[in-house]
């Protein structure tokens, strides 16, 4: 923490424990300038998670506190431990698990959460809501300072995503200026990225999705109003503060479980295969060879290995 201070000029908290779960937890306890061990032993660690408030688990957001709190009366991770009959009744295999693992403090290593993720179609991807990486530095208004720590940002998020096979349709950059105003912004793609794993492009159009969208940030901070592009109104408390970030986050969601099989080309194709019913399956069958042996859905009622069945019917 002292090296922290004296290379940024930044205070920091820390939390020494076990494990990341309880570290995450610990580093809040003596914010904004210090730190929190939790012992190894297992009456050391339940000492501590026992008494804390459900919200103070990382990965249980507003959403399942509620439902927590609604349906079973849960308020603390004692009671989540207590009743673990009721969350595994409750919830989805991966999420009641997820859950019983914070109300003793365990949390499994990155081996052992990436070894049913190489499909894609996994429990993480149909309950995780959303991947952020976020960043705190000195206060910069140099827009090339900002790009550049953007991107480095992004590309560390693009290595977890592709580590488990996300992929995310709505991108969100969050922005904290240096006098700790938020701003936030998003996108949402028609198409996910990252359809094949090693798509380079993906990681570049994820890039350049985050720089615009930090250029429209600054751009409706600078004007002090909201922008006609905008999707999101950004609120600007004091529009006569520089645009000096000491804060950059991304974040991706809205996550496809399944490649897109078709193109909008070639469902457009399917479609006039639809339309052009009634003209010849020749002339059908040599338009499909014409369109660049592009995949199409096949109508067998317009091939021609279908066509007696078809006459016969009729």
């Amino acid at each position: 923490r002292e090296k922290v201070k004296a290379i940024t000029g930044l205070t920091c908290s820390a939390g020494l424990a076990s494990n990341f779960l309880l570290a995450k937890i610990a580093s809040d306890m003596n914010k904004p300038n210090g730190q929190h061990f939790v012992g190894p032993s297992e009456q050391q660690v339940l000492a501590f998670v026992n008494p804390l408030p459900i919200r103070k688990v990382n990965g249980i957001g507003r959403v399942m506190e509620k439902t927590l709190r609604g349906v079973c009366a849960i308020e603390t991770v004692k009671d989540l431990y207590d009743k673990r009959a009721e969350v595994y009744l409750l919830f989805k295999p991966a999420t009641a698990q997820f859950l019983m693992r914070a109300s003793i403090g365990y949390a499994e290593g990155k081996h052992h959460e990436s070894t049913e993720e190489e499909s894609g179609d996994t429990e993480e991807a149909l309950h995780r809501k959303g991947m952020s990486h976020e960043r705190t530095f000195s206060p910069t208004s140099s827009w090339s300072d900002m790009c550049t720590r953007l991107e480095g940002i992004t590309l560390s998020l693009v290595q977890d995503l592709r580590e488990r096979n996300l992929r995310p349709k709505t991108i969100t950059l969050k922005v904290k200026l240096a006098n700790f105003d938020i701003l936030t912004r998003a996108t949402t793609r028609d198409v996910a990225l990252f359809q094949n794993c090693n798509d380079r492009q993906s990681s570049q159009d994820l890039v350049d999705s985050v720089i615009n969208l930090l250029k429209e940030a600054k751009r409706e901070h600078e004007h002090g109003g909201s922008t006609k592009k905008s999707k999101i109104a950004l609120p600007i408390p004091n529009t006569n503060s520089p645009f000096s970030v000491r804060l950059l986050g991304v974040r991706c969601s809205n996550f496809q479980l399944e490649k897109d099989n078709q193109s909008s080309l070639d469902r457009y194709r399917t479609v006039a295969h639809l339309d052009n019913a009634d003209e010849p399956p020749d002339l059908l069958a040599s338009r499909s060879r014409d369109s660049n042996n592009s995949p199409m859905v096949k109508n067998p009622y317009l091939s021609p290995q279908a066509m007696p069945l078809r006459k016969k019917i009729l």
